[in-house]
């Protein structure tokens, strides 16, 4: 270990050693010196020699150089890097756990004890996308394992709680730059899981900041029900053709959560068009309103164009009915239900291409747009 810290060994203590592949060693460590917990990823100066890696070499200036520009209380800061003899030590926030992880060791999101952790898991996210977007850059590869839960120290609180350990809060944070690109410089490549890749990156269409939108509705989605949204045993062609069944009007399958403003927060991120889907200021407005997941009931009553949305989408549940070939048809989904064991969640059917223009025009024409309404939900 010595060797690779080389004479920067004494800058930091309570080294462990964190995670490592091919390429790195991650270790987490504290900052002597500047009195912090740190991430330190150090890679081998014979490695980047190799003109096999060169295109490592491009991938490590990317990340440094993007995530310095991103630096926030939202995402994984870079601190800078330093050089011994042998290696190259690149010093980051602290990681933490990321949420593919916490995700598997926890329970879901949908018992009422954990709404709060829930709220602030959407919030920190949609903050860190916000400075990420504000700052020119588009992420392209959020997913869980890209996403990190640090515990922060709190402070002690009186005589009693001093003899106990600090309580720690959790704060969530964006990092993994490395496939990050500035929105000026983007050539549209096929990036990503795509698992969480957008459907404009996963059928080669040109694309922008919203491509993170969909990946964030996307992980809050499966984070809430413990499945993605394009059913058991995925993969990237089904999710193709999920793609093009909605471009022919076969609709798009979601489950319901029976609370209005997550229902509502799902249908504005996972429009499979990106010009209907949310912006990330109208995101940050959604999600910090003061009623969000609070009281649906205030929520609705002064969001009209959020609760036009939700009357909409509320009308159609797919244990009744489902979209086939651009016809509502009769089906039973008594079977479905058992095997997805969602006792306490109504599934239904969104119509992607309908609600948000449905929603716009009732706000624009004052709320008298019923007939037309009836048309959207028939089509």
């Amino acid at each position: 270990m010595t060797e690779e810290f080389g004479i920067f060994y004494n800058d930091y203590k309570d080294i462990t050693l964190f995670d490592k592949n091919e390429f790195f060693k991650t270790f987490e460590a504290k900052n002597i010196k500047e009195k912090r917990e740190c991430c330190l990823k150090i890679i081998d100066k014979e490695i980047l020699k190799s003109e096999k890696n060169a295109d490592l070499n491009k991938f490590i200036e990317n990340e440094v150089n993007i995530t310095e520009r991103c630096n926030s209380e939202d995402t994984i800061n870079f601190y800078g890097k330093k050089e011994s003899s042998k290696s190259i030590i690149f010093e980051f926030d602290k990681y933490g756990e990321d949420l593919s992880k916490y995700l598997q060791e926890n329970v879901s999101f949908k018992d009422e004890k954990d709404k709060t952790f829930f709220k602030q898991i959407i919030r920190d996210l949609t903050k860190g996308l916000k400075t990420i977007h504000e700052r020119g850059v588009i992420h392209r590869n959020i997913q869980p394992s890209s996403i990190f839960i640090i515990e922060i120290e709190g402070e002690d609180e009186g005589e009693e709680e001093k003899k106990e350990k600090k309580e720690k809060e959790k704060k969530i944070k964006i990092g993994e730059f490395g496939n990050a690109i500035l929105k000026k410089d983007n050539k549209f490549e096929q990036i990503g899981s795509p698992f969480y890749s957008a459907p404009e990156i996963i059928l080669n269409k040109e694309y922008d900041e919203k491509c993170d939108l969909w990946s964030l509705g996307i992980i809050l989605y499966e984070s809430y029900f413990e499945h993605l949204p394009y059913g058991e045993n995925v993969n990237e062609n089904i999710i193709k053709n999920t793609f093009h069944d909605y471009y022919n009007k076969k609709g798009f399958i979601f489950e319901k959560t029976r609370k209005a403003s997550l229902d509502i927060l799902f249908n504005c991120l996972l429009q499979i068009e990106p010009e209907k889907r949310i912006s990330t200021d109208e995101l940050y407005n959604l999600v910090f309103d003061e009623d969000f997941m609070e009281n649906d009931d205030k929520f609705l009553a002064k969001n009209e164009k959020y609760r036009n949305i939700y009357n909409t989408i509320s009308k159609e549940k797919c244990d009744e009915k489902k979209f086939k070939s651009g016809e509502i048809k009769e089906v039973n989904n008594k079977k479905t239900r058992e095997k997805q064991n969602c006792e306490n969640i109504v599934p239904f059917v969104l119509h992607l291409t309908n609600i948000m223009d449905f929603a716009n025009n009732m706000v624009n024409n004052g709320g008298n747009n019923n007939a037309n309404a009836n048309s959207n939900s028939n089509s």
